[in-house]
């Protein structure tokens, strides 16, 4: 049987909803997960813990991301090719060396290199999350499946004893 931790309740959706839509708008500020989880009005761990139950990505994995998305659009997708200093100023970092070392970790390369080498390639973006019921029940499907209360025993199929 899941732990209660590991299961997630109904009403965290929209919250969680509420909270992408939240950094959704503000993804060129400085951002920390404890301010964003703080917003949820939860504790700073219990919401991280929802948030990557709900969308299958921790919260600070998925501001970073979506900021990434961001930046390589900014790369390579506009008329006038904006400096590496002007975009992770834009996106609410803190100088461009922080900047450049998600980036390089998000994509293995360096900025410039990724704006040179890969002009319109689409790989490893994330695109804002849309959190509905269609995920919880993804996941509560894969969680029966993985939990049955039957079990196969020596070719007989048992019940677990209600606990």
């Amino acid at each position: 049987m899941a732990k209660t931790d590991e299961v997630v309740s109904a009403k965290m959706i929209p919250v969680v909803q509420g909270i992408v839509d939240w950094i959704e708008a503000h993804i060129f500020d400085t951002l920390s997960v404890s301010e964003i989880a703080k917003k949820s009005g939860y504790s700073h761990w219990y919401f991280q813990r929802q948030f990557a139950m709900v969308t299958g990505c921790t919260l600070a994995s998925y501001v970073s991301r979506r900021k990434m998305t961001i930046a390589t659009i900014y790369l390579t997708q506009t008329q006038t090719q904006a400096s590496i200093q002007s975009i992770s100023q834009c996106l609410g970092y803190e100088g461009q060396a922080a900047f450049c070392r998600t980036f390089h970790r998000h994509f293995g390369m360096s900025p410039t290199r990724y704006r040179r080498d890969t002009p319109g390639k689409e790989s490893n973006l994330q695109y804002p999350l849309r959190v509905g019921m269609e995920i919880e029940q993804e996941r509560r499907s894969a969680a029966a499946a993985a939990d049955r209360d039957q079990r196969m025993v020596f070719g007989v199929m048992t019940r677990r004893a209600p606990t």
